[in-house]
């Protein structure tokens, strides 16, 4: 009695080995890879913020100083792709609110005080500067 020795492929404990591994592996880095989606969506909020400053800060300017909301408005649409929901201004502060993948933010600022903004989420807690 002879047997065919010449197979080929792989058993089937060597694909659930290998498999296990790969599995044990993954579970391993997704908290990392989780942790640095969280730090690219603030960069990203925080980002936005500082060009949505730029812009109402450029219209601040030429509008001898005072806001022009529409321009504002459809300059940061066009700019950035982005709705602002509220831009409201009191005795210097400023206040703008827009959305960033359909979470709510604002950035707040003084017109007197030059490159300094501070950038909070819809419950208030302030991401920028920290």
């Amino acid at each position: 009695m002879t047997f065919n020795k010449k197979r080929k492929g792989f058993t089937l404990i060597e694909l659930i080995l290998v498999m296990s591994i790969i599995l044990v592996i993954s579970s391993l880095l997704m908290p990392k890879l989780n942790g640095y989606s969280s730090k690219a969506q603030v960069l990203k909020v925080v980002d936005t913020g500082r060009q949505v400053y730029l812009a109402a800060m450029e219209s601040y300017t030429s509008g001898n100083e005072q806001f022009d909301k529409t321009k504002l408005t459809s300059s940061v649409k066009s700019l950035l792709g982005i709705d602002l929901v509220d831009v409201g201004s009191n005795a210097g502060e400023v206040s703008i609110s827009y959305k960033v993948d359909e979470k709510g933010y604002s950035i707040n600022f003084n017109t007197t005080s030059s490159n300094s903004f501070t950038v909070k989420d819809s419950g208030g807690t302030q991401i920028y500067p920290k």
